[in-house]
């Protein structure tokens, strides 16, 4: 079988469920239980919470923007690793001074299901991802943190993202 590709990681399906309780069972005994008190840096609650992904949004933040996008039926998933438009979705990026048909006859794909490694949930990546990232960026939704790939809420995002997603977006 063919590994799936996405992004840099490559995942492979297991042929048999008596293959999958051997490896739970190896697993289970070839590994320590994590420690309780196992804490994150504040680098790294950082990045978990909102962070870019190449050119796109990712962590917790992109995840629930992506869900909320899919619930409002702005976007929908479309085949393999697709998304498309759905039937809010043209004007609801209007309203964001984004064609989505312009960046649908683009080079680029337009839409992909980005898998996080942090959630382990898609987010939205491709031209689209990118251009709405790009509005967060330029409206002052985010903020880039320095030296690294961590983002910030700003207030001004947070009272945006709440009013046109329902989403809660503390710094």
């Amino acid at each position: 079988m063919q590994p799936r590709s996405e992004g840099r990681n490559r995942y492979y399906r297991i042929s048999r469920p008596e293959v999958v309780h051997a490896l739970e069972a190896l697993g289970a005994i070839s590994t320590r239980p994590a420690p309780s008190g196992l804490v994150r840096t504040h680098g790294e609650t950082e990045l978990c919470r909102a962070r870019s992904c190449y050119d796109h949004l990712a962590g917790q933040l992109g995840v629930a923007i992506t869900e909320k996008l899919e619930d409002l039926k702005v976007i929908r998933p479309a085949r393999d690793r697709d998304y498309a438009i759905g039937s809010s979705g043209a004007k609801w990026f209007a309203a964001l001074n984004i064609d989505a048909g312009a960046l649908q006859g683009g080079r680029r794909k337009f839409a992909r299901r980005c898998l996080d490694w942090t959630e382990r949930k898609p987010h939205l990546a491709g031209a689209l991802g990118a251009a709405l990232f790009d509005r967060m960026l330029a409206g002052g939704w985010l903020a880039r943190r320095r030296g690294t790939r961590a983002l910030r809420v700003t207030d001004h995002g947070a009272r945006e993202l709440k009013k046109r997603l329902g989403v809660e977006a503390g710094q």
